[in-house]
């Protein structure tokens, strides 16, 4: 169903209605096709085969700028499309296999500078394996920067992400889990004075921390670590007011394997990896008869911390219950291993040792219901998966316990009716995969209508209406597919207007008639 629904979206982007809605009297079944708008504008042009659009199409904006361009194979999405604003500006390359997306997927703005000088940019780069993100996806500054490199597996957030400012300096890093962030730390920050404070990191070019030192207004205070590219520490200076009171060079640590035996001086009792005598990594334990029967996972940062700890199988694979440790040494995990991979019921906490998330992992794989809770213990979030992509019911609660938002997803993208809250506004309408399609209407806690209006492929479109409580028009919106056009009207309370502003293509031409020069 998603399959043909994004096939379907994407069609309506390179064939306006009118030319989907001429009769078929009119179109060449197998052969080449000229669509037009009623103004006598080219809106198509193309193959068809079979009475359905195949091969190479273009589509045009109604002032006959290109507005699409592309291959279809055997009627589907293939290849490369490229799509263009009004101006003719590239909006989006989005790269297609069979008719899902497979490939980097780029996406264009145009923001208008000081100088009223509109810049065309690359805002954002991202992999599409079988229609789902994968890997890192790239955001861009209007200056070329990169501003956030986000990491995905199997269409959800993962892992680290990272957020720069427009120098290229690392701001904040993120740590995601099945799409939800779970931490947040702001780094290489500065007061009001301007002076350095807080945590501050440098990386190396493969994104391990080389360096990470803490400031306070300015003045170095408390530990510096220096990390190798593998991550390993190799010197630590302890600052107090920024004066050294002391430091410890670790530049060529000793790495050995330690193994020790039972009585009988032949039976393995315990094997593990040291650095400088601190335990990294998986450390075996064996009974009298030499079988591995649990293991502890140590830090390998070389802070002798376990990570983890549970029982294994005669090949050293993890099995049964386990628990893992966050790198403070707070429990993080508690779950079931089987022949090395998560299985079973899982459940995940704060560093404060408070419950957050708990869920069943089927092979490696989060499956089923999935349930986050508050601090308080309340839950507040509950969601369906499917091969760690959202797949079913999902509801999200205030710390109250009142829905928040309701509504299904499909293969990982929103479908049908939904429910939001966002403040005291309650929002309703459809998702067509993942996209607000058709008419949205939201309303006020009292239930009087705040704001309604249409979407198509997620963009505002046609007339939206806002009102003040009372009812009384408070603005009128004009859009065409997410640009605003034609006028827009601003009331008083009362019901008078008082300001008019004229859009043309996104653009502001007038103000209560003034023409605005820019």
């Amino acid at each position: 169903m998603n399959f043909l629904l994004r096939n379907i979206a994407f069609l309506l982007l390179a064939l306006p209605p009118v030319a989907i809605a001429q009769t078929n009297s009119s179109i060449n079944p197998n052969g080449y096709n000229v669509l037009y708008y009623p103004n006598g504008i080219v809106s198509s042009e193309g193959m068809y085969r079979n009475g359905r659009p195949d091969g190479f199409w273009r589509g045009y904006h109604e002032t006959g700028v290109l507005k699409s361009e592309g291959n279809r194979l055997n009627f589907m999405l293939d290849s490369t499309w490229v799509f263009y604003t009004h101006t003719g500006d590239t909006s989006e390359i989005i790269n297609y296999r069979l008719g899902v997306r497979s490939g980097f997927h780029y996406q264009f703005e145009t923001i208008i500078e000081r100088n009223n000088v509109s810049k065309h940019y690359l805002a954002s780069k991202k992999l599409y394996l079988d229609d789902r993100l994968e890997g890192k996806a790239y955001y861009y500054y209007p200056n070329g920067q990169v501003r956030q490199i986000v990491n995905y597996r199997n269409g959800l957030r993962q892992d680290e992400s990272i957020e720069f400012d427009e120098n290229g300096t690392v701001i904040t890093i993120f740590d995601f889990r099945n799409d939800y962030m779970i931490s947040r730390q702001f780094v290489n920050r500065t007061n009001a004075q301007g002076q350095k404070h807080g945590t501050w990191k440098e990386f190396h070019p493969n994104g391990i921390v080389k360096i990470e030192e803490h400031y306070r207004n300015g003045v170095l205070e408390g530990t510096t670590r220096f990390r190798s590219e593998s991550g390993m520490l190799i010197n630590e200076i302890v600052y107090r007011n920024g004066e050294i009171i002391d430091q410890g060079i670790q530049l060529h640590p000793e790495i050995t394997t330690i193994t020790s035996f039972w009585e009988d001086g032949t039976t393995i009792r315990r094997r593990g990896v040291y650095r400088d005598s601190i335990p990294v990594g998986f450390h075996f334990f064996f009974n009298r008869e030499g079988k591995p029967e649990r293991s502890i996972r140590y830090s390998e940062f070389g802070t002798g911390i376990m990570i983890g700890e549970g029982p294994v199988d005669s090949d050293e694979n993890r099995t049964g219950d386990w628990k893992l440790y966050f790198e403070s040494g707070e429990l993080r995990a508690t779950g079931k291993y089987a022949n090395e991979r998560q299985h079973g019921e899982w459940t995940y906490y704060s560093k404060e040792g408070k419950k957050f998330q708990v869920g069943i992992i089927n092979n490696g794989v989060p499956e089923g219901l999935w349930t986050w809770y508050f601090p308080s213990g309340e839950i507040f979030r509950q969601e369906q998966l499917e091969r760690n992509r959202r797949h079913g019911l999902s509801i999200q609660y205030s710390d109250s316990a009142t829905i928040v938002s309701k509504g299904e997803y499909i293969e990982g993208e929103r479908n049908g009716f939904w429910i939001e809250h966002i403040g005291h506004i309650r929002e309703e309408g459809e998702y067509v995969a993942g996209f607000k399609e058709g008419v949205w209407s939201s309303y006020h806690k009292d239930g009087q209508l705040y704001h309604t209006g249409r979407y198509v492929e997620g963009h505002p479109d046609g007339k939206h209406l806002i009102y003040f409580p009372d009812g009384t028009l408070k603005e009128e919106q004009h859009y065409v597919m997410g640009r605003r056009f034609r006028n827009w009207r601003l009331f008083n309370e009362n019901g008078s207007l008082f300001l008019t502003i004229t859009y043309i293509d996104d653009r502001e031409t007038r103000i209560n008639g003034i023409r605005i020069d820019r």
